[in-house]
């Protein structure tokens, strides 16, 4: 082959690659049903269980608590906005709490308060608690699939390479 076309070949091999690698950051990829409704907060949920109960959601916020019970464990999450990827907007003010109803048990240790989490599940209604000696209603999500995120870790970290004219919003 020639230096030309041996050049256009490594170009093609190292753009697939570096695409690829782009769409691995977020986890949810290949996950993600069709009536997936993003603009749904846990003050809906809220407001009215029984019209969003088993409504796809993808939240995501900071681990407050975890308790794990017989068969499940139930992560308590004080919820944030999420990006594309469902990495959660910290930095933005939250929107409440929620729980995770997860089928399994989750370390405590790896799942620790502070940690950033996202989940992508379906809303189970809500459940009577507590925050400190305050009743609190808290949404209660069935999780069909769960993310920790490693701490420091953001998708509006990683480095971004594209050919082309995109818009992002």
């Amino acid at each position: 082959m020639t230096r030309f076309k041996t050049g256009y070949l490594l170009a093609g091999y190292l753009t697939a690659v570096l695409f690829l690698t782009g769409c691995a950051t977020n986890p949810f990829a290949g996950h993600l049903p069709p009536d997936l409704d993003r603009s749904i907060t846990p003050q809906q949920v809220i407001s009215g269980p029984e019209t969003l109960h088993g409504q796809w959601v993808l939240w995501g916020g900071t681990i407050v608590t975890v308790h794990n019970l017989k068969d499940s464990t139930e992560v308590a999450v004080l919820a944030y906005p999420v990006e594309k990827s469902g990495y959660p907007k910290t930095s933005q003010q939250a929107s409440g709490r929620f729980i995770i109803r997860y089928g399994g048990f989750l370390d405590p240790v790896d799942y620790a308060p502070g940690r950033a989490v996202s989940v992508l599940g379906r809303v189970d209604g809500v459940q009577q608690g507590k925050i400190g000696e305050a009743p609190y209603t808290f949404p209660v999500i069935q999780a069909d699939y769960l993310h920790l995120w490693r701490p420091g870790d953001s998708p509006s970290s990683h480095v971004l390479f594209g050919i082309g004219v995109g818009v992002g919003l």
